[in-house]
């Protein structure tokens, strides 16, 4: 099948799925009409407000997304440059609006065959915890592991 005829056949599934199949269940019920409106209204208000949660979801996802590209890209730069050629541009997307930035990627690009290397490295490791050398409010220290 081509993605048009699949992609109508899901809208189609998801229609009688949400709508059609809770419109005929609330009509066959045996309530009172008040009861059976409130029970239909609650329903499409929990469908919105979930459809709502998850558009909300995909959108910090996102950002959260081009956020950590950013930070990487800041610290890489940070780390090949002087900080006095980044602080200008760093001032400038912090001057500019939400979202109205260039990102970090497009004003730094990176080095041939670098970005190929970041995905193939392990994470790096976090650092060993230092214990105190006595116990914090008579609170037990560290100790062996």
């Amino acid at each position: 099948m081509n993605a048009l005829a699949l992609g109508l056949l899901y809208l189609l599934l998801l229609m009688g799925l949400f709508l059609v199949l809770p419109v005929w269940v609330i009509v066959r019920v045996k309530l009172p009409l008040l009861s059976k409106i409130l029970f239909g209204f609650n329903y499409f208000a929990l469908i919105a407000v979930i459809s709502m949660h998850l558009g909300a979801i995909g959108s910090l996802f996102q950002a959260n997304r081009a956020a950590r590209e950013d930070l990487h890209v800041l610290i890489r730069e940070l780390r090949s440059r002087p900080a006095a050629e980044i602080v200008p541009v760093l001032d400038e997307r912090l001057s500019a609006e939400a979202g109205g930035g260039v990102p970090f990627s497009e004003r730094f690009p990176d080095p041939e065959g670098e970005k190929n290397d970041r995905k193939t490295l392990p994470p790096p490791e976090p650092p060993e915890v230092q214990c105190p050398a006595r116990s914090v409010m008579g609170l037990p220290g560290c100790g062996p592991r």
